[in-house]
């Protein structure tokens, strides 16, 4: 219901920003051996915008318990 001379409500348009940090493949692998919060944090990033980084590179799941697992049979 809307009053005779009044002005319509406009909806607002929220834009996704997609614009995540930028940082390199070779600066995102020096943290592989450690938990992701704390490369996010040593990045100085969210750790939701390293994960969605390391995605758009074609990484699925940060790799601290594979390179873990490998550190300690190969010692």
């Amino acid at each position: 219901m809307t009053h005779i001379g009044a002005e319509p409500i406009q909806k607002r348009k929220y834009k996704r920003n997609r614009n995540y940090a930028k940082a390199s493949l070779e600066e995102i692998q020096k943290y592989f051996d450690v938990p992701q919060a704390e490369a996010a944090a040593k990045l100085q990033i969210s750790g939701t915008k390293l994960k969605n980084l390391a995605q758009s590179y074609g990484i699925k799941r940060w790799p601290y318990q594979q390179v873990r697992i490998l550190n300690t049979t190969l010692t």
